[in-house]
């Protein structure tokens, strides 16, 4: 209404929006709906992804710096309004023109005022005029709609505690990924959940610690004090004397500490590091050993790869790890795994990060991608798994764990997002008064198959990894 735009409704959902559609009775205008979406406001006037709403337009409380954007469509998983500004900087006020596209008209154009107070209103029918206020410079970068429609994906199907605060660590590092300041509301209600389960979580296992510790540092927060532990003091006392990590070293425990106290500002004793080589492979993989037999895998020359990146002065060693990777890629461009998607986006991301060349990688893993935003832990399977789309992520926006980083401090508080108030979606749930439709997609957190060959070993490992 502040806006100029006018409205109706019927059995409180949004039915209308400035005469459109001219027939509101759903069942007869041809499926057209109002989905409805908010984005937060750059200091210059752009606008960082869009994000689908799942609480009602009555329950909204836009902040400054906010927009809200409303979309007709017929999709039943829309990306948002095509419109990506509404002000030019840094005129307090201004008038500014762009072209966008939207189902199901063909061409249109937003108008957008900013002005000195208020949020932004952003409508996608012929003429859509739109109020704006910036707060603050929050860091934002340029993502793929493959990006941005994974990072949705996961809004929309987040952990629950049954499936631990390692997944909830995977979902918030795969939403930083994107610099987007829209997904802070998420990030800050999982942090809240890790707050409370940091202590359980990283109990007799300076792995987690590690893992947990980088996310921290990735939204610029303190890992020496984090839900009331030190995460730093947690790696360091469960190093051994040999400088092996943990009660089952491997490349990717170590490489987890070097990272985690790289990223902290902490020293990285040298004996952690020589522990870390220990566990190279001649042929350059880095692994694990199980059994008196040693294995190398894609996900451990990854975090390879990056902490050794981060101490600097092993170069020998990484290109034995780029050679062993490019020796093991799959001619379609990805590493076979339990799951690959999983894999080819921490080692493409990594392979990247090191200057080698993981354009396959990047082509295969776009083209893994489900209808709903999400991506499969099986090769070509069906059903999307959190994990692995959040893994995905890294090679999608070109960030690594070791520098993937979201400050929140630089990002507005208050608003709400898809799922800052709730554990995502529900499959087939009705979303209050939006107007608006979930994604009717299934979540599989699990689905981990056997092989003929080493399938205790494979599922032990896929369970390890979970747990980091």
């Amino acid at each position: 209404t502040s806006a100029g735009s006018t409205y109706g409704e019927s059995g409180g959902f949004v039915n209308q929006i400035d005469g459109l559609p001219t027939d509101p009775d759903f069942g007869t205008n041809g499926g057209y709906y109002w989905s409805y979406f908010h984005a937060t406001v750059a200091a210059d006037g752009t606008l960082a992804a869009w994000q689908y709403y799942t609480s009602s337009a009555a329950d909204s409380r836009p902040q400054q710096g906010e927009a809200e954007g409303w979309l007709l469509t017929r999709s039943w998983e829309p990306t948002g309004p095509a419109v990506d500004r509404v002000f030019d900087a840094p005129a307090a006020t201004s008038t500014a023109t762009s072209t966008a596209t939207a189902t199901p008209t063909a061409s249109e154009t937003a108008t957008a005022t900013a002005s000195a107070s208020g949020s932004a209103t952003a409508t996608a029918t012929s003429t859509a005029t739109a109020t704006a206020t910036a707060s603050g410079t929050p860091p934002t970068r340029s993502v793929s709609s493959a990006a941005t429609k994974a990072a949705t994906f996961i809004t929309k199907h987040l952990p629950t505690a049954d499936d631990g605060a390692g997944a909830e660590v995977a979902a918030v590092l795969g939403l930083a990924t994107t610099q987007q300041c829209s997904y802070a509301p998420t990030i800050r209600s999982l942090v809240a959940s890790l707050t409370g389960e940091a202590a359980a979580y990283i109990a007799g296992n300076p792995g987690r610690a590690a893992n947990l510790a980088i996310m921290v540092s990735a939204l610029g927060l303190d890992p020496t004090d984090f839900g009331g532990v030190d995460l730093i003091q947690a790696i360091t006392s469960g190093t051994n004397p040999d400088g092996s990590v943990g009660s089952f070293p491997s490349a990717y425990t170590q490489a987890l500490a070097v990272i985690a106290l790289s990223r902290a500002g902490s020293s990285v004793p040298a004996d952690l590091v020589t522990s870390l080589l220990s566990f190279q492979d001649s042929n350059g993989g880095f692994g694990y050993e199980w059994d008196g037999t040693f294995y190398t895998d894609p996900d451990s020359t990854a975090l390879g790869i990056q902490a050794l990146t981060a101490v600097g002065g092993h170069q020998a060693a990484v290109d034995q790890a780029l050679a062993w990777a490019a020796a093991n890629k799959n001619s379609d461009g990805y590493w076979t795994n339990y799951s690959p998607v999983d894999s080819t986006g921490l080692l493409g991301s990594a392979v990247q990060l090191a200057g080698g060349d993981a354009d396959a990688a990047l082509a295969w893993v776009q083209g893994q991608q489900l209808t709903g935003g999400g991506f499969p832990n099986e090769l070509d399977g069906a059903s999307a798994d959190l994990l692995a789309t959040s893994n995905a992520l890294y090679l999608l926006t070109g960030t690594t764990m070791l520098d993937v980083r979201l400050g929140l401090a630089a990002c507005p508080a208050g608003g709400s997002d898809p799922a800052a108030t709730t554990q995502g979606a529900a499959d087939n749930a009705e979303l209050a008064a939006t107007g608006s439709s979930p994604l009717l997609f299934p979540l599989g957190l699990a689905g981990i198959g056997l092989v003929a060959l080493g399938g205790v070993l494979i599922i032990s490992r896929r369970d390890w990894r979970r747990a980091q």
